[in-house]
């Protein structure tokens, strides 16, 4: 997905996590493979997680299943 940061895209993940555990978020290109673009902790029940590593700007809302 191109990342335009004046209007940005969403794309919903719909995978289940609790409270407490670390949410990983990789992007798959070359010629770098698997580059970690970041860690957050899920806390609470509905909130955003921010992954900025290597120049990325991704924030992943969640809530409630």
């Amino acid at each position: 997905m191109d990342c335009d940061h004046d209007s940005p895209a969403r794309m919903p993940v719909n995978r289940k996590t609790s409270s407490g555990k670390k949410v990983f978020l990789y992007e798959s290109d070359s010629p770098d493979g698997d580059d970690l673009l970041g860690a957050d902790v899920v806390d609470g029940t509905s909130a955003a997680l921010t992954f900025d590593n290597d120049g990325a700007l991704y924030d992943l809302d969640y809530g409630p299943a």
